[in-house]
């Protein structure tokens, strides 16, 4: 009896995170020079192992950014970003890499990009909520306007 030959290929995705697909080529394998029959002679199914962790550490992270942005009202970008590093460097790395240069025009990005809020369900760029955030005074109006649910 000839065991399932399986071949796995490992596919780079953005954010530097790899996905394992999984091939089932049959019992025979493909005969790659004559793929119509090898078509209707085996079954190819294909499992993909797609884990959902770059969009969840890429969610942790952008979490991460907002709550920055409450614990330091007045924040500008680059304080926000020097924070991110120095108290989420293991998120960052995941999401970004270890490449200063990357990982500061990353922020940049980042900091630009939209965030929504599940607390308060509004959602705004940090650029914009960090202008939103920039009083101790609007912060405490944050938390007494999402913690009143």
């Amino acid at each position: 009896m000839m065991k399932k030959r399986m071949k796995r290929l490992h596919v780079s995705q953005s954010y530097m995170m790899s996905t394992t697909m999984i091939f089932d080529l049959g019992e025979q394998g493909i005969d790659m020079n004559n793929r119509e029959e090898s078509k209707d002679k085996h079954i190819l199914s294909m499992h993909m192992e797609v884990p959902c962790q770059e969009d969840e550490t890429l969610a942790e992270l952008k979490a991460a950014a907002f709550e920055v942005l409450l614990l330091n009202p007045g924040c500008e970008q680059s304080d926000w970003a020097e924070i991110l590093i120095e108290q989420y460097a293991t998120e960052i790395i995941d999401v970004y890499g270890a490449n200063a240069p990357d990982v500061d025009s990353s922020l940049v990005d980042l900091w630009e990009s939209p965030y929504n809020d599940p607390k308060s369900g509004l959602e705004y760029d940090f650029k914009t909520w960090a202008l939103a955030l920039a009083t101790e005074e609007s912060v405490q109006m944050y938390y007494d306007l999402t913690n009143k649910e």
